[in-house]
């Protein structure tokens, strides 16, 4: 077994966790800053449902974003859990924004 195949063979699996539909503004645009391209998107809602985790997303808010010069996206979301907790967090993720006509 070469180190490729070894590595392959005890690399944790991936599992679904959960998926997020939210409704957004469009995109301020603040242009380029020394971190990245700023933009600002207003957060009108939403939900978020799977098997880690179900939550509703707060409208009010803003997703204040930084996309670096590799493409990731830097934003800290923040949504109320059915858990009665509110979380903050940050996240580096590669967005896949849809839009319905």
């Amino acid at each position: 077994m070469n180190d490729i195949d070894a590595f392959i063979s005890t690399a944790p699996g991936l599992k679904f966790a959960f998926a997020i539909k939210a409704k957004v503004g469009p995109i301020q645009d603040l242009g380029q800053t020394a971190r990245g391209h700023r933009r600002i998107i207003d957060i009108l809602g939403g939900e978020v449902h799977g098997p880690r985790l179900t939550g509703e997303i707060l409208p009010g808010g803003a997703d204040w974003q930084i996309v670096r010069p590799d493409g990731i996206v830097v934003t800290p979301p923040v949504l109320d859990q059915h858990l009665g907790l509110t979380k903050c967090c940050e996240d580096l993720a590669i967005e896949q924004l849809v839009s319905e006509l």
